[in-house]
């Protein structure tokens, strides 16, 4: 098993490489919100991370920084660790793993929008496209 983040090697579930714990920890309490509350915070202005390649940006984004989940120990630093941050993907399991890496780097505000941007674009925003991916493409469903 691979590092769901790095892709490094994993030994008693930590990641060797950028040091994610892939077991549940203390940090893992109220990790993920609901799209609608999600709205709401980055209403207030909550910063909008995108952990999805860059391919996916480019087919469907809700103006959100683009950092892709493979980039972000090398990255993460690049944000506000005192600001609000709400990470998404697709469907809400990169940015789980992004939000809990985060966590575990002293980010304490930091959620995982449950249901990523297909959730966003079917219960908030329907002018924000849906998408499907293979992994080097996406193309607008």
């Amino acid at each position: 098993m691979n590092c769901p983040i790095c892709k490094g090697e994993i030994n008693d579930m930590k990641c060797i490489s950028c040091n994610y714990i892939l077991s549940q920890t203390k940090y893992d309490q109220n990790i993920n919100q609901d799209i609608v509350q999600c709205k709401k915070d980055i209403d207030k202005g909550s910063i909008i991370l995108d952990v999805r390649q860059s391919y996916e940006y480019e087919c469907s984004n809700i103006k959100g920084i683009l950092i892709p989940l493979d980039q972000l120990p090398k990255r993460f630093q690049e944000l506000n660790k005192e600001k609000s941050i709400i990470a998404h993907c697709h469907s809400g399991g990169r940015s789980l793993h992004a939000t809990r890496f985060l966590r575990q780097k002293g980010f304490k505000n930091v959620k995982n929008m449950e249901g990523g941007i297909e959730a966003w674009s079917l219960s908030i925003d329907p002018k924000v496209k849906r998408y499907q991916k293979d992994g080097v493409h996406a193309w607008h469903i």
